[in-house]
């Protein structure tokens, strides 16, 4: 992401140089750096507010890249805190912004001009007029964190603002990053004009795989057998990486998924490379051993394409506790003492919070040469009666059910690693249960959420998760009127928590919502880091329009998502070489 770029700042510099060139023994230069390609000097003033707020880098000397210094942090023991009013009008719209003296004269000349012919308490006031410019809450907050040293990102719903207010109030090096953020943008865009016709192939078939179901099931392999990707060893694997994604983003047609790939074998001929599908498929899910790929994996492995012997070399070489319980049978085989470990590591005080389930279940899991194991694997779904009435969105079976049993609307079902959706509910759920309500949101089941949600089941926090991996729109415009309700009566302490949609926007880049990637970045202040992991998502689970729409809004590359890895690297591991050559030459 281009943006503005910050300093975190609790307490600023001392002894620095001021403009005034008051007493210059008493205002030095308190920190230096350098780098192999620019040298720098940072300034800050020790009469600026003591509390913590963020500040604009301040440079002395050659422009640096916004990214050199991410993470820098200053200090300082001043406790002076000069501030300036600002009266700007827009079009009309009058805009008070009390902020800090040293960042509105730094970042604008006008602003600086101002206060060289006046005094400190004066009122600066501007009226600003610009054509097409409509004032909204968002464009305020763009420019009241602007002048208050916030940080601001540059998209493409308000560069156009952002520009006609550097040039009319003389913000130069917004100006800088401004264009850096057009060239970019241009540069992207150039590309992907050049190689329209291979991008829209693969869109074409990442939507196959997207909306698989059996009524889609021919036209399906109706369109996969027209495509040129399978003429193409580098086709073929683009598609393989799709079809393995597809397993997250489309969790309940797994078993159609599989029956696609058998038939498109049979389709194998001289003219294409369909032959590879099977083996690639299979030596691609063993080298990756994602957990969330582990029902697919079983699928393969029960079909016999991934044998024994290669399941357990994946086993030993990858040593993933939930990987070791899910194929606990063939552990058991390999190597007796790995069970045992696991027994051990269930009584230390650091474990995973869904292992206590698992080993408080071994004995039955266990009896009759694991019986009951390879059923519920084989099933691929919580064992739950009430799981799957959900799951069916049966609101007469659900309603019947609860008028059975005495029923708390905030029941939490506790996860199954035997479930294929297991590992997203194992990193979105605070402890080793799931509220039914999330699970309503996350299935797409819009009949039995109303249920819940007109019964007062209390909201989760972070429900906007599970709501955008279900992609029911209904569903999130409920979730976004209980916010609206929480603003209405905010004075109500019995009321929860606003849901935070924040974090939602990595689940739509990995589970293919793309219609929801966009709309969440177009509808909330969406932090850089979430953009960042949003992008890094899209790229390992295939999902190409998420990471170039995410390209195209100016996320940046370079940068290090919610997890510590970057795009990057994250692309190097899991792209296919076609796809390199279409993202990366630019």
């Amino acid at each position: 992401m281009i943006v503005w770029e910050t300093v975190y700042i609790s307490e600023l510099m001392k002894n620095v140089k001021d403009s005034s060139d008051e007493d210059e023994s008493e205002n030095e230069i308190v920190k230096e750096s350098s780098s192999p390609t620019n040298s720098f000097t940072y300034f800050s003033y020790d009469d600026l507010p003591e509390e913590t707020y963020r500040y604009q880098y301040l440079t002395v000397g050659p422009r640096i890249s916004p990214f050199l210094l991410k993470d820098e942090f200053f200090y300082s023991s001043s406790t002076n805190s000069r501030q300036v009013v600002m009266n700007l009008i827009f079009n009309g719209k009058e805009i008070n912004i009390r902020c800090p003296f040293q960042t509105a004269t730094t970042l604008s000349s006008e602003v600086s001009h101002f206060y060289s012919h006046n005094s400190d308490d004066t009122v600066y006031s501007k009226e600003i007029e610009i054509d097409e410019f409509q004032y909204t809450d968002k464009s305020f907050n763009l420019i009241y964190n602007l002048f208050r040293g916030e940080k601001v990102q540059i998209r493409q719903d308000n560069v156009e603002l952002l520009k006609a207010i550097s040039k009319i109030l003389g913000i130069s090096e917004l100006s800088h990053f401004i264009h850096s953020y057009e060239s970019e943008l241009s540069s992207i865009e150039s590309f992907i004009s050049k190689n329209s016709e291979l991008i829209d192939e693969l869109k074409q078939i990442e939507e196959v795989f997207l909306n698989l179901s059996f009524n889609s099931f021919v036209n399906a392999k109706l369109k996969i057998l027209n495509s040129k990707l399978i003429t193409t060893n580098d086709g073929i694997d683009e598609i393989v990486t799709t079809a393995i994604s597809s397993s997250v983003w489309n969790p309940n047609s797994i078993e159609l998924l599989v029956e696609l790939c058998l038939t498109l074998s049979n389709y194998a001929s001289s003219e294409n490379k369909l032959d590879q599908l099977i083996p690639k498929i299979s030596s691609t899910l063993l080298s990756r051993f994602d957990p969330n790929f582990h029902f697919l994996i079983f699928k393969f492995f029960d079909l016999g394409f991934i044998s024994d012997k290669n399941l357990r070399q994946a086993l030993r070489y990858y040593k993933n506790d939930l990987m070791y319980c899910y194929f606990a049978p063939e552990v058991e085989k390999m190597d007796h003492d790995i069970i045992t470990s696991i027994i051990g590591v269930s009584k230390m005080a650091i474990k995973p919070k869904w292992l206590d389930s698992f080993i408080n279940d071994l004995p039955q899991l266990r009896d009759n040469n694991w019986e009951l194991h390879k059923r519920l694997r084989k099933n691929g779904r919580n064992h739950y009666d009430i799981y799957n009435v959900i799951l069916e969105d049966d609101l007469n079976q659900l309603q019947t059910m609860l008028s059975k049993m005495d029923f708390n609307y905030d029941y939490e079902l506790p996860n199954s690693i035997f479930d294929r959706s297991f590992n997203f509910f194992r990193e979105n759920s605070k402890s080793t249960k799931t509220p039914l309500i999330e699970l309503t949101a996350f299935h797409n089941s819009p009949k039995c959420f109303k249920h819940f949600f007109i019964n007062k089941a209390k909201v989760p926090e972070n429900i906007a998760r599970y709501a955008v991996a279900g992609g029911n729109i209904e569903i999130i415009h409920l979730l976004q009127r209980f916010n609206r309700d929480v603003d209405e009566f905010q004075l109500d302490l019995s009321l929860p928590k606003k849901i935070d949609f924040n974090p939602a926007i990595e689940i739509s880049a990995r589970m293919m919502k793309n219609h929801l990637l966009k709309w969440l970045w177009e509808e909330f202040p969406i932090d850089s880091v979430n953009l960042h992991t949003s992008l890094i998502e899209a790229s390992k689970y295939s999902n190409l329009d998420g990471m170039l729409y995410c390209l195209l809004q100016g996320v940046d590359i370079n940068s290090i998502g919610t997890y510590g890895s970057s795009f990057i690297f994250i692309f190097h591991l899991f792209s296919t070489f076609l796809l390199s050559t279409i993202l990366l030459k630019h």
